[in-house]
């Protein structure tokens, strides 16, 4: 593809870090909506959970943060939980994956 860096925007669009800060706190907004609707504020989805859909959010709530989605993206698959002998990685915000600048 011939994709390019360009200077150029229609006025009054937003900037990428703009549109990823807002995603962030729309994320924060609806993750504490979930853990006050479940009554559990100790519960932190992991930062796989970027992008799965509403029905996977609320099993992995529902079930107090032990079902995961089976494809690991959330939805279009069954829920499954996580294998009992591998240990959970500690808690993350959700947020935007981690990215890694090259150079």
């Amino acid at each position: 593809p011939n994709c390019r860096l360009t200077q150029s925007r229609e006025r009054g669009a937003m900037s990428v870090s703009d549109l990823i800060e807002k995603l962030a706190s729309t994320q924060a907004a609806l993750i504490k909506a979930l853990q006050e609707e479940y009554f559990c504020d100790d519960v932190v989805p992991p930062q796989s959970a970027f992008g799965w859909d509403a029905e996977a959010l609320r099993a992995y709530f529902e079930s107090g943060g032990e079902t995961l989605p089976a494809n690991g993206s959330g939805g279009n698959g069954a829920a499954a939980k996580p294998a009992a002998a591998a240990a959970p990685p500690p808690p993350r915000e959700l947020g935007p994956p981690d990215t890694v600048a090259s150079g």
